[in-house]
């Protein structure tokens, strides 16, 4: 008996231990089945992603398409605007074109896959300047353009063949990982069943624990295309729903306001000196910035409201419901509060602003593309008035908009054209009555507008960065112009404070110098406070090197700044520059007096030469001589003038006993041009 009970427990025992051990196989194969799930739903994703991305691409191509047929019937219409509208809509689209397939590039896909986005891209690479062409010869001749429309479509056709090509190698690569999956998940669950029947309670916890963990994961595979949508449509860096989620949501919101006669706000916002923490800090800190501006941004918003990221430092806010027309005023100005608060990010203290455009529905429009357009010509402004505040949308912005995008456009002409001319004005010494200086004053001949002020294009192309070429033109125009006056008589050249942003300064005007052969000491460049206020330490960096080529520079404008006796202790300028607003009051202002005395006799001290601009009447001039003022400059003497003229004014003196101007050069002209 005792041997029968023995054996009874041996094998107990031994059928115990191998049920474990089976268990414990099973199991194994259990867990790794499970891993082959996991790795399977993340191929999935990813291929979805692609299938996004291709749908995206598919998409952009017929608006391609669109857009030469577009220019085919635009071109019959003759419609000059509507032109640069086409091409500008083309641009973006092949655009986005490019991009969708280029991100697939950079997918985790296989070979295959890969190989095929490689010849897809590079089919897009040759398909883009063919949709240029075929836009461009239509705009320009019709009948041209309808006979390489056949072209075009071949181009088109092949395009189209290719990416429908991909997508079903794309489709066939989803159905055959979501196969694979599928039958693991057969398998996985066989093997739990089968050790529930020899595991016992240790094979049921097992069990329980496994069954669960495979239900998740087959509950994630079933929901692995929402999963895709939902990546696809949030902002990867702050989790903010994106452009394409923002759209989904801006549609529903405007239904709603329909339907129920409600109000909504749609908020543009951007961020304020944004570049210059990504220029300084470098691209970790400015993302991290991103991701603090997204929380703070949530902590301003109801649940009810959406909050966007577009792109860089653009974001976007609906507020809907909304109450009253205030209530988005008050939210505005509480995002600019929060957000201008200081920030710690790795270390780095940064303080930044924010400017918000702000649309109402229905008030403003119904439509989702108007309103956002409308809440950026509202942003536009406030950034206009000075950032750091926020700006409702008013009708009359639409037109000032697109007023200056054509001017945007005539000014980026411009500068491939060569439009632009420059006009000098003297400085005249009051010691010798002899012209010492011509200031470099530039102007632009519109060829339908005719003369457009330089207050009315300079902030535009220093907006949009023309800026840059335009003043290296000046540069090397009013270099060469001066290498032709006498010896003794120098340049002065305006800098913008956006021009030390552009790369290169120091190798610009060095170039312009060396073209011309014009000896660095007879250029002098004026810069005002402006240019040392956005990064103090890196344009006097720049002056410094300048200087130390033997250029000379002016503080222009001196006086209306907060810093300006501040920055002579920093640099060792060589003139300053005496605002007109103190000359203009000269004669009746005892404060405008006294702080022309200060100047001058500050000037003095240091060995700075002091010169006077706006000076328009004798008295004026009396009395700057009186304060020991060295130069002057003004519609006294002499407007400005092309340089055909210069040599009329040079080598004649003043005579400021009868009429203070320059022989032949009577005291009119233009200020507003100045």
């Amino acid at each position: 008996m005792r041997h029968a009970v023995f054996s009874i427990r041996s094998v107990l025992v031994t059928l115990g231990a191998l049920s474990i051990l089976i268990a414990a196989g099973l199991a194994g194969f259990g867990l790794l089945g499970i891993q082959r799930q996991l790795d399977a739903r993340k191929h999935v994703v990813v291929l979805e992603q692609a299938l996004w991305n291709h749908t995206n691409a598919d998409t952009f191509m017929d608006s391609v398409r669109t857009d030469v047929l577009r220019a085919l019937q635009n071109a019959i219409g003759t419609n000059k605007e509507g032109d640069k509208f086409i091409r500008s809509e083309l641009e973006h689209h092949l655009d986005v074109l490019h991009t969708s397939i280029a991100e697939n590039l950079g997918l985790p896909l296989s070979p295959a896959l890969h190989e095929n986005y490689v010849a897809l891209a590079g089919f897009v690479t040759t398909f883009t300047p063919a949709g240029r062409h075929a836009v461009e010869l239509a705009l320009a001749d019709p009948a041209a353009g309808s006979a390489n429309f056949e072209r075009f479509r071949q181009s088109f056709k092949g395009l189209e063949e290719l990416m429908d090509t991909v997508r079903d190698v794309l489709h066939e690569d989803v159905r055959h990982v979501r196969d694979s999956a599928a039958r693991t998940a057969k398998r996985v669950k066989r093997m739990i069943v089968a050790s529930a029947l020899v595991g016992a309670m240790l094979l049921v916890l097992i069990t329980t624990v496994a069954v669960r963990i495979a239900q998740g994961i087959t509950a994630d595979l079933a929901n692995s295309r929402e999963e895709a949508h939902r990546l696809a449509l949030h902002d990867t860096l702050t989790g903010l729903p994106n452009r394409a989620f923002f759209a989904e949501r801006m549609e529903h919101a405007l239904a709603q306001v329909r339907r129920h006669r409600t109000m909504l706000a749609v908020l543009c916002l951007d961020l304020d000196r944004f570049k210059q923490v990504n220029d300084t800090l470098g691209h970790p800190v400015g993302d991290a910035l991103l991701r603090a501006v997204a929380g703070r941004l949530g902590g301003c918003l109801r649940d009810c409201d959406t909050a966007a990221r577009l792109g860089g430092d653009e974001f976007v806010i609906i507020q809907a419901p909304l109450g009253r027309v205030e209530d988005a005023g008050t939210l505005a100005q509480r995002i600019i509060n929060v957000l201008s608060e200081p920030y710690d990010l790795n270390g780095h203290k940064v303080v930044i602003g924010a400017s918000v455009g702000i649309a109402l529905a229905p008030a403003d429009t119904t439509d989702s593309d108007h309103i956002l357009k409308m809440a950026d010509m509202a942003l536009y402004r406030a950034k206009a008035d000075g950032r750091g505040v926020f700006r409702m949308f008013e009708p009359g912005m639409d037109t000032r908009m697109q007023a200056r995008r054509m001017l945007e456009l005539d000014l980026r002409r411009a500068v491939k054209a060569q439009e632009f001319a420059l006009d000098y004005q003297p400085l005249v010494d009051l010691s010798s009555g002899q012209v010492g200086a011509l200031e470099a004053l530039v102007r632009w001949h519109h060829p339908e507008r005719g003369l457009i002020r330089p207050d009315d294009f300079i902030p535009l192309a220093e907006d949009t960065g023309l800026i840059g070429p335009i003043g290296a033109w000046v540069l090397r125009q009013a270099c060469a112009d001066a290498a032709g006056w006498p010896a003794d008589v120098r340049i002065a050249v305006n800098i913008s404070a956006a021009q030390f942003k552009c790369p290169g300064l120091v190798a610009t005007v060095l170039d312009a110098l060396a073209a011309s052969g014009l000896a660095p000491e007879r250029l002098e460049l004026e810069i005002t406070e402006t240019a040392l206020l956005a990064d103090a330490d890196a344009t006097l960096a720049v002056l410094h090197t300048l200087r130390a080529k033997g250029v000379r520079i002016a503080m222009d404008d001196f006086g209306t700044g907060y810093s300006s006796l501040s920055y002579l202790r920093s640099f060792p300028f060589d003139k300053i520059k005496i605002d007109r607003c103190f000359i203009r009051d000269l004669e009746t202002s005892v404060d405008c007096k006294a702080i022309v005395r200060a100047v001058t006799g500050l000037g003095s001290n240091l060995g700075i030469t002091t010169t006077a601009e706006g000076v328009e009447t004798l008295a004026q001039l009396d009395q700057l001589r009186a304060e020991g003022c060295d130069q002057v400059q003004g519609f006294l003497f002499s407007r400005p003038v092309p340089a055909r003229e210069v040599a009329a004014l040079l080598g004649q003196a003043v005579d400021a006993d009868r009429t203070g101007c320059l022989p032949g050069m009577a005291g009119h002209g233009h200020p507003e041009l100045v």
